[in-house]
């Protein structure tokens, strides 16, 4: 099979979950197109929706800047506003978010930024949201933790994202001592963290034993981070290894730019205390949507803080128009398992769909910048193709 033929089969793949997603919450009855208007007085409702959501995409931008920065890549702020309006309005109207990084490399690499470097800031910015989203959904799940381990389907969600959350905050922190301190250290705070961990995950109830796989996992995956983060460095075996390989040269440079980052710890970790904030203001976005909807049961903000983290985990699938469809279904399936006045909450697909229409109408205000200076298709293709 050629290259071109595996690469249209798997977009068709892709297009065809989406279609399925859809259809599904049409004939289900659970996506009902009579909601999608205001209901009565509910124009307030939608204007703070609207500007808690523009208030994200302004501040997020403000994100960027600071890791640009921090890469060592000097732009003026007003330059990296424009970029992310042009990037938010690829990431909003067209299919798929990661039209909008590309943008923010081929724009930054423009006024001068190296290639590896404007890579490696994108790769943060996104890697600081979704642990912020990691986190959120983290907490949702432990706050409502007796509700959701006694609903069957929610409780293995439960164990797969506490799980992915424990991975990757155990491995972060295993790899930066590692990198920071040497191998030896990062060993040891392996050790030290994993052996509670471990003996959790033992004395749960027989019946768990999906916690157990993913908390071994979680403990392999930090021991393979200890022993590997450091030889990540210039000129160290797993480095050299690796540019031997095809395109490994361009990998390790990338990886070389990240770990730029291991030297501007505080500012990350003031990025990831904002990232929290943003993730709030866009849970409160779609809370006000939800207000302004004419259901009959609508949900409260603990119910949104509750469903939307984990919705927002499975629309970050490499899928078309940012998991259309799919982000839909898991938003109205875990707004079901709560209850506001006793009675289920319906209404979730209508909920995320006219957020999500919303964000679009957002992604508009980049259009202007657009227009006045649009990448050329060469470059557009050369990025891709690299």
């Amino acid at each position: 099979m050629t290259e071109r033929a595996r690469k249209t089969l798997v977009n068709l793949a892709k297009y065809g979950i989406v279609a399925a997603a859809l259809g599904y919450l049409l004939w289900s009855g659970r996506l009902d197109l009579s909601h999608f208007r205001l209901r009565e007085g509910g124009l307030n409702a939608l204007v703070w929706a609207g500007l808690a959501l523009l208030a994200q995409y302004l501040l997020s931008i403000f994100r960027y800047g600071v890791l640009l920065r921090a890469a060592v890549i000097r732009m003026r702020y007003a330059e990296i506003f424009r970029i992310g309006m042009i990037a938010d309005f690829f990431n909003s109207v067209f299919f798929g978010g990661l039209g909008g990084d590309l943008v923010k490399v081929i724009y930054v690499t423009r006024a001068g930024g190296g290639r590896a470097d404007s890579l490696a800031c994108v790769f943060m910015d996104r890697l600081l949201g979704l642990l912020a989203l990691l986190t959120l959904s983290g907490v949702a799940l432990l706050v409502n933790a007796e509700q959701v381990f006694a609903t069957p389907g929610l409780r293995s969600m439960a164990f797969f994202t506490l799980g992915l959350f424990g991975t990757f905050v155990l491995c972060v922190i295993v790899g930066l001592v590692a990198l920071t301190r040497g191998r030896k250290l990062g060993l040891t705070a392996w050790a030290v963290l994993s052996a509670p961990i471990l003996a959790t995950a033992l004395v749960q109830e027989p019946g768990a034993r999906a916690l157990l796989g993913i908390t071994a996992g979680a403990v392999g995956l930090a021991l393979c981070a200890a022993l590997a983060a450091p030889s990540l460095l210039p000129g160290r075996t797993l480095d050299r290894f690796v540019s031997r390989l095809p395109f490994g040269d361009k990998l390790m440079s990338l990886v070389h730019s990240v770990l730029i980052y291991r030297e501007h710890l505080g500012a990350v970790g003031a990025m990831f205390t904002f990232s929290l904030f943003l993730q709030l203001l866009v849970l409160l976005s779609l809370y006000w949507m939800a207000q302004a909807m004419p259901l009959a049961n609508p949900p409260e903000f603990v119910h949104v803080f509750f469903a939307a983290p984990l919705a927002f985990l499975t629309s970050s699938l490499p899928l078309p128009g940012g998991g259309l469809g799919v982000g839909e279904f898991a938003f109205d399936q875990v707004l079901r398992s709560c209850k506001a006045g006793g009675l289920p909450v319906l209404g979730g697909a209508e909920i995320f769909l006219s957020w999500r229409v919303l964000g679009v109408i957002m992604g508009l205000v980049g259009l202007p910048w657009y227009l006045r200076d649009s990448p050329k298709s060469s470059e557009l293709r050369e990025m891709a193709a690299d």
